[in-house]
């Protein structure tokens, strides 16, 4: 039973991630990144503030 809710979890942790692909606007590449392009600003903005 153990083994049968690790394999759900995994396949579900793997349909995420390929689901989540996006091309980056600027570099033309393709990412799994699950951040909005608001929340990357901001990532930035606050580290380029330290």
């Amino acid at each position: 039973m153990k083994l049968i809710i690790a394999a759900a979890i995994v396949i579900f942790s793997v349909i995420k991630y390929f689901s989540s692909s996006e091309v980056n606007e600027i570099t033309g590449e393709k990412q799994y990144i699950s951040l909005t392009k608001d929340d990357e600003i901001a990532m930035g903005m606050a580290v380029s503030s330290c």
